[in-house]
Order: C-alpha cells, then sequence, then structure tokens
C-alpha cells in the first residue's frame, strides 16, 4: 500500500490546495471570495486537475475499500486513474470508457491514460464482463451511461462514486433504479472540491 500512497499524485495536489481551500470555508463566497476571484480560481484549478486525473479525489481508503469487491469493471473509466490505484492495492480490474483519453494531445492539459483503458460501450462492456462489480465514478451529467450498466450488470455488488440522487452524475434513472432494486451497504466521505458533494457508495443487490 506504501507505493498506493505514493503514486496517488492527484490527492497530494489536492492536499496541498488545502490551506486555500480552508480559506474558502471560513470567508462569505459571495462577497470576499468574488471580489478576489478565489473562488474562480478554484475552479479553474479544479478543471484542470480533473482532466489529467479524475472528476473525483481517490483517497487511500476509497481505494483499499474498492479493491474489496475485485474483479471490478470500471466504465466510464476516462483516464483510467481510479482503476490504475486499484490495481496498485491489489485488485482486478478493467476499465472501459466510450472515448478513452489519448496520450500525446495537443491540448495544455493534456489527457494521459494511467493504464490500459479498453474503447467500448457501457452496455458492450458489461456484456462482456457480466459478473464483476460494476464501478461508476462520475457518470456523466443526465447521460444514460450509467443507467444502461447498472440494466445489464449480474454483479452483486455496485459502486458508485458521484452525488447520491442526483442527475449532476448519471441520470435520474440510474438513481431510481439504484433504489428499487439495490440496497446501499457502504459509505465513505472521500476528499471533495468546495461545491461538492460526491461521496462513494457502494450497493449490494436488494435480496442478497
Amino acid at each position: 500500500m506504501l507505493e498506493l500512497l505514493i503514486k496517488n499524485t492527484y490527492l497530494h495536489k489536492f492536499e496541498a490546495l488545502k490551506p486555500l481551500l480552508a480559506l474558502v470555508a471560513l470567508v462569505d463566497p459571495p462577497n470576499i471570495l468574488q471580489h478576489f476571484g478565489t473562488t474562480q480560481v478554484l475552479r479553474d484549478l479544479r478543471n484542470i486537475l480533473v482532466r489529467q486525473y479524475a472528476w473525483a479525489v481517490p483517497s487511500t481508503e476509497a481505494i483499499r475499500l474498492i479493491a474489496r469487491f475485485s474483479p471490478i469493471i470500471e466504465v466510464g473509466a476516462g483516464t483510467g486513474y481510479w482503476s490504475y490505484l486499484l490495481g496498485l492495492a491489489g485488485a482486478d480490474v478493467i476499465a472501459y470508457d466510450a472515448e478513452p483519453a489519448q496520450p500525446f494531445s495537443t491540448d495544455d492539459y493534456a489527457e494521459e491514460p494511467y493504464t490500459e483503458v479498453r474503447q467500448a460501450t457501457a452496455s458492450d462492456a458489461v456484456a462482456a464482463h457480466p459478473e464483476r462489480t460494476l464501478f461508476l465514478c462520475w457518470p456523466t451529467a443526465g447521460s444514460s451511461m450509467a443507467f444502461d450498466a447498472l440494466s445489464i450488470t449480474r454483479a452483486q455488488h455496485v459502486i458508485f462514486v458521484g452525488w447520491k440522487d442526483d442527475d449532476v452524475t448519471g441520470c435520474m434513472e440510474f438513481h431510481d433504479r439504484l433504489r428499487r432494486e439495490w440496497k446501499l451497504v457502504e459509505q465513505l466521505d472521500i476528499p471533495q472540491w468546495p461545491e461538492m458533494r460526491d461521496r462513494l457508495f457502494v450497493y449490494r443487490r436488494s435480496g442478497n
């Protein structure tokens, strides 16, 4: 686990911003922060790091929790950063995305895959590995991707990182199906950017 702690560079960068995040929590955002532009600076920093790493900041505790449910399939993996850390933690994980991050981009903040991310739709990916624990990290707002994956999986557990019961992550059909057919069995706080309410949720298929 020491390697996992050392190589989680996203978490290190987030931790380095904590003094600025603490300032945000102490002052009045509508007045002071807007006056000094601090809110926009934080949003810009988040946008850069999201593109380099992932939408959610993984803690060591979060990676350890997810790894317990190996083997895993991650859909919507993006750069594959969470899957990369899960691999360091010893998990058997396969990552998919409909449009995987490409290396050697000309973008100033180039997306770079951290591990192999295979190209496939969520439906095709889960259909190929239906028994693996389904892992979804910040599925696209309003997209049916998470719902499609949830509809196909035959796994006993689904792990979701995002906003609970809110289509900021995924669509409402996804959240409705989670409530109807799955039981929340574990949840964990993760590092949060200001204005964010994402957490880690572990669901077990109802009746099991």
